[in-house]
């Protein structure tokens, strides 16, 4: 929007049928949101609310998601409008609107998903994913899904059927706790559910209170244990249990973030790919389980780089870095020397960059020791994340002076979003943190919390990187991992 006045807005039509008759979403520069429905040339409000990062001039981007005759709306990756019902017009063209202003429009993509998507699924609000029982009896209880008829086997299946063309790499996460103590009281992920024509026929990781997991291939009535290992999962204790499937067909399982089974095949591909449903399965328990996350291209692995020897991956998009004496260095005293690391949430796997992977934003942490070797307020040191190939990004960055700065770098155009200080002397390394849980981050330095509360969701995927700008600078012990 380029003007500054309230009363002005900019936004989305869709569902248009002509004769000033459609849906709307629109933006005032002071923050402001409506979802409307336009009869004839008539505004009626179907509901308000307001978005984060508004103001004159200022590039944000709009999502518009329609299901079932339910809207989404979604700003800079945060929902505004959740699942709002609008059943007056079935059909109509898509389009852009302002109001009393001009406006820029960029980057318009309209698109019908094809195939099944990704999914997360927290059941705080009865059951909007619609799962598939295929035995026992599944509801959502108190926020967690579960199992109530305790028998033999039950397995529900989640909105996905992964196959070679679509999903040929994924990742299946999810909270699970056993109500139950004994042995055989097992709960578990199933994938490569299905009908082979004679019998249904699955994979799954069980985890028994007993301390042990087996990865299982069943046929019919027939269950062969293809790898077992201890843990120390007891009754009535939540863990994460994660499966994942790479560009080999391999599978590997891991516990509370850590490796279990690492990339088996065999039996737990037989059918060279993955093919079928995922889901949730008990034996003899009701289970419970929460917060399922299904990822197409599977989840970020972690990162960690000591610079002992050159990195693996390393794009210097500006300036001259080297690895040297156990440091990574910017030495070109550039406006904007950067560098980024192949970790983040959106790397690709291999054999898969051409195909879209719906992502989701990621929750991160992301650390590394910081040197300044300059100490004006112009020399600059600092962070990056979600570089995309854009060239779009996020940064956090200090100067000799101890100010620090967290800035977003959007169609060309650098907005400042937070500020600190902190006292630091140039040439002295100080260890800083970025956390990111939904579109929320925070900003810890030798671990003190600066910054928390910045929202940072219209940068979505993109790596990890470090940035100086008029200053060389030094980097050491750098990590990024996926926060749980």
């Amino acid at each position: 929007n380029l003007s500054a006045a309230g009363t002005t807005n900019v936004g989305l039509v869709y569902n248009y049928q002509g004769g000033n008759t459609y849906y709307e979403v629109v933006f005032t520069p002071t923050r402001g949101a409506l979802l409307r429905y336009v009869q004839t040339g008539t505004p009626i409000v179907v509901a308000s609310a307001t978005y984060a990062e508004g103001g004159q001039n200022l590039w944000f981007d709009v999502e518009i998601n329609r299901h079932a005759l339910r809207t989404t709306v979604r700003v800079n990756g945060n929902v505004i409008f959740d699942n709002v019902l609008q059943t007056e017009l079935a059909g109509g063209r898509f389009g852009l609107v302002t109001h009393a202003t001009t406006g820029n429009f960029e980057n318009v993509t309209v698109k019908r998903f094809w195939g099944d998507q990704p999914f997360k699924e927290s059941f705080q609000s009865g059951q909007p994913i619609p799962w598939s029982p295929q035995s026992g009896n599944w509801t959502v209880t108190s926020g967690s899904y579960r199992n109530t008829a305790v028998q033999q086997t039950a397995i529900t299946l989640g909105p996905i059927s992964t196959d070679l063309l679509l999903t040929n790499v994924f990742g299946l996460r999810a909270r699970v706790l056993n109500p139950y103590g004994a042995a055989g009281n097992l709960v578990g992920l199933v994938w490569n559910y299905g009908f082979n024509g004679t019998a249904i026929e699955y994979n799954e990781v069980v985890f028994s209170p007993a301390g042990v997991a087996r990865v299982n291939r069943v046929i019919g009535n027939n269950t062969t244990t293809i790898a077992t290992a201890s843990i120390p999962i007891l009754k009535n204790q939540w863990f994460d249990a994660e499966i994942n499937v790479n560009v080999a067909w391999e599978v590997s399982v891991s516990l509370n973030g850590n490796p279990l089974f690492v990339r088996l095949k065999g039996q737990a591909m037989p059918s060279q790919y993955p093919a079928g449903g995922v889901g949730f399965v008990t034996h003899w328990s009701p289970g419970q389980f929460d917060d399922a996350n299904f990822q197409i291209a599977g989840f970020p692995p972690p990162y960690a780089q000591s610079f002992n020897s050159t990195p693996a991956g390393v794009t210097v998009k500006s300036g001259t870095w080297q690895t040297a004496g156990g440091t990574f260095n910017s030495s070109a005293v550039g406006q904007a020397d950067l560098a980024t690391f192949p970790a983040g949430s959106t790397t690709a796997p291999a054999g898969d960059a051409g195909r879209d992977t719906y992502t989701f934003p990621v929750n991160f942490v992301y650390r590394a020791r910081v040197l300044n070797q300059f100490g004006a307020p112009g020399n600059l040191v600092g962070l990056v994340t979600n570089y995309t190939a854009a060239g779009e990004y996020y940064e956090t960055v200090f100067s000799g002076t101890g100010q620090v700065t967290m800035n977003k770098i959007v169609q060309g155009t650098k907005v400042r979003q937070a500020s600190a200080t902190i006292n630091v002397p140039p040439n002295t390394w100080f260890d800083v943190e970025i956390r990111r849980v939904g579109t929320s981050t925070s900003l810890r330095v030798n671990g003190q919390l600066l910054i928390s509360g910045v929202t940072q969701g219209q940068i979505v995927g993109g790596n990890i990187g470090v940035v100086t700008h008029w200053s060389k600078g030094k980097f050491d012990n750098l990590s990024w991992s996926e926060l749980r």
